[in-house]
């Protein structure tokens, strides 16, 4: 039997995008019906928890240290977690 999986639906999460990634200041977050962001460190700590105005949000990342970090995106139709690298 061979299963192959050629994309996995992110709960409804459409038009996603985040750029640049890695980066060191600036991060655009874009996604229909954005609600909310949440970036949250290694340790598990919130980093910053934001309730989006618009389906386009800018996050400074220049104060955080150099790291993996992780994003919680929330919108209308699902959520979704992915990875941001920040560089110094």
């Amino acid at each position: 039997v061979i299963v192959e999986v050629t994309a996995i639906e992110e709960n409804g999460v459409e038009g996603l995008m985040i750029y640049p990634n890695p980066t060191n200041g600036n991060l655009n977050i874009t996604a229909e019906g954005l609600k909310r962001i949440t970036v949250i460190n290694a340790l598990g700590q919130v980093m910053y928890d934001i309730n989006a105005n618009s389906d386009k949000e800018i996050v400074n990342m220049s104060s955080f240290d150099a790291g993996i970090y992780m994003l919680r995106i929330a919108t209308e139709n699902g959520m979704t977690t992915q990875r941001v690298s920040v560089i110094r």
